[in-house]
């Protein structure tokens, strides 16, 4: 009789794509499964054994009824690749109701090929029959519905399949060896990740050997692997530094933390604690924003880029004429069309967008039906509300105000007796936080302009008359103030506010120059020139000049108004003040087409195939200080102690003379000091012995302020940032664009000012720092990395 070969499971599934092909890879990732150590030795066993598939298994000859009910009695488990075509196979049912003779239902796995689960898993593995007594206490079989364990393999295409086959391996091996998902995971991928170090370790552990036996001192075995370790330390944060100013935050996180480790051992890369600080992003002030993220596009970006008011959804124009709509969160294309460049795009909340493909009319898509409807609008274009939902159609006839596929009001031109379309300048104002929708029309012939409040829910409206001898410009509302620039009988520019509410309407006395926008939010009215903001309150009163860098862009919603200008700066407005952000990237990133939207600033670059997007920071570890605190002092060439330390010092040294030597401070608290050259250079010494301890060649400006923190064991080192340094002098982290003032008089904890504010803002601005340990980075970064990697155009380009 031939031996008998007993399988770890036995795969059913229909010879057609994608379900045969599937099947395939997961045999092949079953039979190569290997367990961690640490789990082999738990269940007694390293891998599974033998999976059984029929075009691996049989032969032409065989019987295959036979054999393959052999195998289903030699199988501990079998595992189903459902799909809608699968249900339609006897085979696969008869070896389903073959197995369930042998085992029972919780040995039949089942793998999501294709369709959904109720159109796709066979109905007999969705009960249980169990024996329960009836009313007359006899034992009757009934059916208990049950949830099989599922893994979902489905895809758009092989990679996607192939990917998600590889996570079901875990899944389906963890059901057959009797094991946690979870635990199992964790313990697969922290092995996956061990054998990939000790790969990369092996091979410079070969080439320290080579070294060694050329020098013949084993000692420097264990040296050369420190240095490699650095370097690749090192390297690794280079290539994180490299991520961050790409974007791609998450991304550098992960690769600066491959440098670092656990624990703090003392021996650890200066450089990926530096870069793992940098992206983590512990010690950005307050009042900058920085870019957290970027989303590939399925296309080269051309123009015109939309968000929907969540920031859930975003639309581009593709430089191959087509148009995208994407999810913001995943990359995922939701439509596509092509786009004749004219027509036009709104979004209307989350719910929906409205679009014209070329040589069509107008179509609302419906983004949780994924249905279209014909609006019959063809020669039109729209706006819609930033912040909520609601859009308005304009023709040549009229404007029509619309919720989802409902016109709720509409405006005809010839019958309010205005111009022709063409001599008409259509305003629309969404009133962020409210229903209210402003048609505002500026008949540019009759010198007329008069604006519709029109409530977007019910369709309600009322009319007002603004200007009747005079040319309106632009304007802005609020729904309580309404603000615009218009032409007088000259053809000067003036500027007027109405209080909606009482009719009364103000004068702008101020004389601006080069207004070309206005924002109203509140009490705070803006004017917009080219490199100048004013800024008043509602009753005309002016409050505050702004200066700003070029072209600005403005955003207002119920809780805000931002305004952005081409070189980074963005100004946030509240109370007839404001608060400048200063970003946290290179200035040629805001000079590209952007949109604010939901707390975050979408942009993008003509010819690029990324939208990155930036929010505002606020650390928990750097904020805004206003208490008291006691002030260094500072000495300086001059005061004998450091006289004295100098002195020590250049017995000593061989490497400079005094004639190099720009600035020598002494720690007021520990015994240590600085000299610092004129090149920058800071070399920090013991002040007892003069014997140096370290040497800082990466520092920008002159030294400020030395401190040594007693109860975290940290030296801060102040020029134009301040470095923190541990009691051994290794890289902690830096605080950008500040210099340490003092200590907070309560907590102890020091408190910095920042040395790059607004220029116009007259008081300094100071924060009080909060010491992370190098423990406490690495906890913070492996909770912003719990299951994160990066994907794999990233990891081949930049070779993490």
């Amino acid at each position: 009789m031939a031996r008998q070969i007993s399988y770890s499971a036995f795969i059913s599934y229909r010879h057609c794509p994608p379900d045969s092909q599937i099947a395939e890879r997961l045999q092949r990732k079953l039979e190569n499964f290997r367990l961690p150590k640490e789990v082999a030795a738990k269940v007694g066993k390293s891998r599974l054994r033998r999976v059984f598939r029929d075009e691996t298994e049989l032969s032409v000859a065989e019987d295959l009824s036979e054999v393959i009910n052999t195998a289903l009695r030699n199988s501990d488990y079998l595992i189903a690749i459902c799909s809608p075509r699968y249900l339609e196979s006897v085979w696969c049912r008869k070896e389903i109701e073959t197995f369930l003779k042998i085992r029972d239902r919780k040995h039949i796995l089942l793998v999501l090929a294709e369709g959904e689960p109720e159109t796709s898993f066979p109905e007999i593995l969705m009960y249980d029959e169990v024996f329960k007594e009836g009313p007359d206490g006899q034992k009757v079989m009934v059916r208990r519905p049950r949830e099989p364990l599922a893994a979902d393999c489905r895809g758009e295409n092989k990679r996607e399949r192939h990917a998600n086959v590889d996570k079901a391996v875990i899944k389906l091996a963890a059901a057959m060896l009797g094991l946690k998902y979870d635990d199992l995971e964790q313990r697969y991928k922290k092995a996956v990740i061990r054998r990939a170090q000790k790969r990369i370790l092996t091979v410079f552990s070969v080439m320290a050997l080579i070294i060694a036996l050329c020098v013949v001192f084993l000692v420097m075995i264990a040296r050369q692997n420190e240095i490699i370790r650095q370097r690749y330390a090192d390297t690794i944060a280079a290539t994180s530094d490299n991520l961050l100013r790409d974007g791609k935050r998450m991304d550098a996180l992960y690769a600066a933390r491959l440098g670092l480790p656990d624990s703090n051992t003392g021996n650890y890369s200066e450089n990926a604690v530096r870069a793992l600080t940098n992206a983590l992003g512990v010690y950005d002030p307050p009042n900058t924003f920085a870019c957290d993220g970027d989303i590939r596009i399925p296309s080269s970006f051309m123009n015109n880029l939309y968000v929907s008011p969540s920031g859930k959804y975003f639309s581009v124009m593709g430089l191959n004429s087509n148009r995208y709509v994407l999810e913001a969160a995943t990359g995922e294309v939701v439509s596509c069309w092509e786009e004749d460049g004219i027509s036009d795009f709104s979004f209307d909340g989350d719910k929906g967008f409205v679009y014209q493909r070329t040589d069509e009319t107008y179509k609302y898509f419906d983004l949780t039906t994924l249905e279209e409807t014909d609006l019959g609008f063809r020669e039109a274009y729209t706006e819609c509300d930033a912040n909520g939902e609601g859009y308005v159609f304009f023709t040549n006839d009229g404007a029509y105000v619309y919720k989802g596929t409902e016109c709720v009001w509409s405006l005809d031109y010839a019958h309010e007796g205005f111009s022709y379309a063409e001599r008409l300048n259509p305003i629309v104002v969404f009133v962020p936080g409210t229903d209210e929708v402003w048609l505002i029309i500026i008949d540019c012939d009759k010198m007329k302009t008069v604006a519709y409040i029109v409530d977007k829910q019910t369709g309600g409206s009322d009319r007002m008359v603004l200007t009747e001898d005079s040319q309106m410009l632009t304007c802005s509302t609020d729904g309580k103030t309404i603000a615009w620039r218009y032409y007088d009988e000259n053809l000067n520019y003036k500027y007027r506010v109405l209080d909606i509410e009482t009719g009364e309407v103000k004068i702008c006395n101020v004389e601006l120059d080069d207004i070309y926008d206005i924002g109203v939010r509140g009490d705070d009215i803006v004017f917009i020139g080219q490199e100048i903001v004013y800024l008043f309150n509602r009753d005309l009163v002016f409050q505050k000049k702004i200066n700003v860098k070029s072209y600005i862009q403005r955003f207002i919603t119920d809780a805000e108004m931002i305004l952005v200008d081409n070189y980074g700066g963005c100004y946030r407005i509240n109370n007839g003040d404001y608060e400048y952000l200063e970003p946290n990237t290179t200035e040629d990133v805001f000079s590209w087409e952007k949109t604010f939207t939901n707390g975050t600033l979408f942009v993008c670059e003509p010819g690029s195939t990324h939208v990155y997007t930036y929010t505002f920071r606020q650390s928990d570890y750097l904020t805004r200080y206003f208490g008291e605190y006691e002030e260094f002092g500072h000495s300086g060439l001059g005061d004998t102690d450091v006289n004295r330390f100098r002195d020590l010092v250049m017995e000593k040294e061989t490497e400079f003379t005094m004639e190099d030597v720009y600035m020598v401070t002494l720690c007021t608290n520990a015994d240590a000091g600085i000299i610092q050259l004129w090149d920058e250079e800071l070399c920090i010494y013991d002040s007892v012995t003069g014997e140096r301890l370290k040497t800082i060649y990466s520092t920008e400006g002159t030294l400020n302020g030395f401190y040594y923190d007693e109860e975290d064991g940290y030296y801060y080192i102040s020029t134009w940032d301040t470095e923190v340094f541990d009691v051994n002098f290794r890289y902690i982290y830096s605080i950008k664009g500040c210099i340490i003032q003092g200590v907070d008089r309560v907590t102890g904890d020091p408190v910095v000012t920042e040395i790059n504010a607004d220029p116009d803002v007259g008081d300094k601005v100071m924060y009080l720092v909060h010491p992370v340990t190098y423990d406490k980075l690495i906890s913070i970064a492996d909770e912003m990395l719990k299951g994160y990697e990066p994907d794999e155009r990233v990891s081949e380009r930049y070779g993490i």
